[in-house]
């Protein structure tokens, strides 16, 4: 039955009672103690190097378990990358970003909060709140600088001049789509690469841990023949993430390893989600030199951490060099 336990307290540490007379099991939640305390301290006192994750966890001598049953589902969960993509994070982002927001220790798990209904509410406000056109089902397939205006090259081949673009795109996307690119921008998008993850939303609950004292918000699962390039797989408990007062456990996952039943599957589609290395994060800090130059303005969720907050922190800053006070 595999090895399965969640940051929930007693009853999730222990989710397989087995584990209560396993003194395996103790060790292994005293490390996660002792090391996150350690990790946690690196951080407090700016001893990082630039290296990766992986690096940093040879070099101090994490346990193998740790690693494997720890951290490394914990990254993958969080950033939808495979044990590969993880281990080759910085680890100055990495550890900071798990400092900030509780995750190191099992003993003070983050109080997360949600939008309620969803992102698709605050999309939803924009839209109605929006004055301009919006053009939907027909993408941006290229941007090209005129002498002082910015043309835009619809699917259609529709061709549409504006004084400034606002690139709020994935970075890979905005890269493809400048023709005419300068040096700098080049620079700074060329190195981002993202993953492709498969996204079912469904309520087939065999994708959870057989114990349900282990269901967390996010489950990270590894099968005994899993590689290390594997896609992540992990599924996401929405009533519990969403808050849902709902008779059936709503699940999404990400790449699934086994196949779920058309009945249960209710959407299907496929994300893509950053892939953080040392020569990415590295551009992070010269975006803003660039935004404005040539009329362009570049902002998504990669100028930061990734998320849905990081996407908007940057789209402020855009706002305000434009003039606009949000």
């Amino acid at each position: 039955d595999g090895f399965n336990y969640a940051g929930t307290g007693i009853s999730g540490y222990f989710a397989q009672k087995k584990n209560l007379f396993s003194p395996k099991h103790y060790r292994f939640l005293l490390n996660v103690k002792k090391y996150s305390k350690k990790a946690a301290n690196d951080v407090s006192n700016n001893v990082l190097i630039d290296e990766t994750l992986g690096e940093y966890l040879i070099r101090n001598n994490f346990p193998e378990d740790i690693i494997n049953k720890f951290i490394i589902p914990m990254g993958a969960a969080v950033w939808s990358g495979s044990r590969n993509e993880i281990a080759n994070f910085p680890v100055k982002m990495f550890l900071k970003f798990f400092n900030n927001h509780g995750i190191l220790d099992l003993n003070n798990a983050p109080q997360w909060h949600t939008v309620h209904g969803g992102s698709y509410t605050y999309v939803r406000r924009i839209l109605d709140l929006f004055n301009g056109e919006i053009i939907k089902e027909n993408g941006v397939e290229s941007i090209r600088r005129t002498e002082d205006k910015v043309e835009v090259t619809l699917e259609n081949n529709e061709k549409l001049l504006f004084d400034k673009v606002v690139c709020a795109t994935h970075a890979d996307q905005t890269y493809h789509m400048i023709k005419d690119i300068s040096v700098e921008e080049k620079q700074i998008l060329e190195p981002w690469e993202y993953s492709k993850n498969k996204t079912i939303l469904h309520t087939d609950i065999s994708l959870m841990p057989p114990t349900k004292s282990a269901w967390a918000c996010w489950n990270y699962v590894k099968n005994k023949d899993s590689k290390d390039g594997d896609e992540v797989s992990v599924t996401y408990y929405m009533n519990r993430l969403q808050g849902l007062k709902t008779e059936k456990d709503y699940l999404v996952t990400l790449n699934p390893t086994k196949i779920i039943p058309k009945n249960k599957i209710i959407y299907e589609t496929e994300y893509t989600h950053p892939k953080y290395t040392n020569s990415s994060l590295s551009t992070q800090k010269n975006i803003e030199k660039i935004n404005g130059l040539n009329h362009l303005y570049f902002c998504g969720s990669y100028c930061r951490y990734g998320f849905h907050e990081d996407a908007v922190l940057s789209a402020v800053k855009v706002a305000s060099k434009l003039g606009c006070e949000l």
